[in-house]
């Protein structure tokens, strides 16, 4: 079994401003809890990493919470014939589809005090994301990721799009998004209007929304009405 390695007890805004990464500390703040009501050792409630796939985590975010020492991983080597769950050590930032987490002291720490600042934890920041449809939970990982605070859109841990200035009808729309968890259509977030100004400006902020991407891998649309959004990944030829 794993060591605790607990770091330095930093303020839970200052240290983590990424929404995907309280979604992650929540969710294992949560484990954390289910394992003391039952009074069962940490492990047998461990989080598994497709788990923190489908919130959104790519390799570089479980990374960055075990060099802060808010996790610990191990791998899940659990037989059939096992009456508990059982683990290898993890080699260090490598991780294999049976890494599996729980909090470090600090990371509870940390944890807690989003579970102060919200009363559920697991559902701040659009933690609680509903599948889009047409999606299957393995796809739940390929969902676009929009952080609002740093202004910046992500698929698969890469930026597809960064505003180094203010673009406010673009990133209603992705806050829309985000909020609803990435379904395939939304309704139009803009200020209502049923005019043909109204149209024209939804029109004219989808096709903003799909230039100067870094990493072309999104594209918006219209659905025909001039009322809703789509979204769809860009797929390689």
């Amino acid at each position: 079994m794993v060591e605790n390695s607990a770091g330095p007890n930093q303020s839970a805004s200052a240290v983590v401003r990424s929404p995907k990464l309280r979604c992650a500390l929540g969710l294992l703040l949560e484990a954390i809890q289910y394992a003391e009501e039952t009074s069962e050792n940490h492990w047998e409630f461990a989080v598994e990493i497709e788990q923190l796939r489908q919130i959104g985590l790519w390799e570089n975010d479980p990374r960055y919470l075990l060099r802060r020492r808010y996790v610990k991983h191990a791998n899940e080597v659990t037989h059939r014939t096992h009456r508990s769950r059982k683990y290898r050590q993890g080699v260090d930032l490598h991780f294999t589809k049976r890494s599996c987490f729980i909090l470090t002291e600090s990371g509870v720490a940390i944890a807690a005090g989003f579970d102060e600042e919200h009363s559920d934890p697991t559902t701040a920041h659009s933690c609680s994301l509903p599948i889009a449809p047409g999606y299957d939970q393995r796809d739940r990982s390929n969902l676009p990721v929009w952080d609002n605070q740093r202004r910046m859109l992500f698929l698969n841990g890469q930026v597809v799009r960064r505003f180094r200035w203010m673009a406010a009808n673009q990133q209603l729309i992705l806050s829309a998004f985000q909020e609803e968890g990435w379904p395939v259509r939304i309704d139009d977030p803009l200020a209502p209007s049923a005019s043909l100004v109204g149209k024209q400006r939804l029109s004219d902020t989808i096709k903003c929304l799909n230039r100067n991407q870094e990493n072309h891998l999104l594209r918006f649309r219209g659905d025909g009405s001039g009322q809703g959004v789509l979204w769809e990944p860009v797929v390689s030829r």
